[in-house]
């Protein structure tokens, strides 16, 4: 958190026992990192997997490291309406905002990462 931190972004713990319904996602949010809970080796053992979700100007990607490409989430109210409310209610779950400082510019655009954007098939 602390790198994040450096490079002009703050780090939100997300408190889940308001409800997703109050996570806020506005303009100034990067995006989201996720800690789901697993089943581990034949559900003997719990693991945790973290997912980074992205806004890319006001439309949320998954950059799960299980896909092979990120994956097209949908609005703000897509993302609260689905897997937010799943992955809240199991208990396990924590979510953290990224937020990109004023001085940072458009929390939507990141130039390192236009390219790569820009080669995503994106199905409407």
């Amino acid at each position: 958190m602390v790198a994040l931190g450096r490079v002009g972004y703050e780090v939100t713990w997300i408190d889940k026992r308001k409800g997703v319904e109050h996570i806020e996602l506005d303009e100034n949010t990067f995006g989201l990192i996720i800690n789901i809970e697993t089943d581990g080796f034949l559900g003997a053992f719990k693991g945790r997997h973290w997912i980074g979700i992205k806004n890319h100007g006001g439309v949320y990607w998954s950059h799960d490291s299980k896909l092979k490409l990120p994956e097209k989430l949908g609005s703000r109210e897509d993302l609260i309406a689905g897997l937010l409310t799943v992955w809240v209610k199991d208990g396990t779950t924590e979510i953290l905002r990224i937020e990109a400082l004023s001085s940072q510019g458009d929390a939507t655009s990141v130039p390192e990462l236009e390219g790569e954007v820009a080669k995503l098939k994106v199905d409407d």
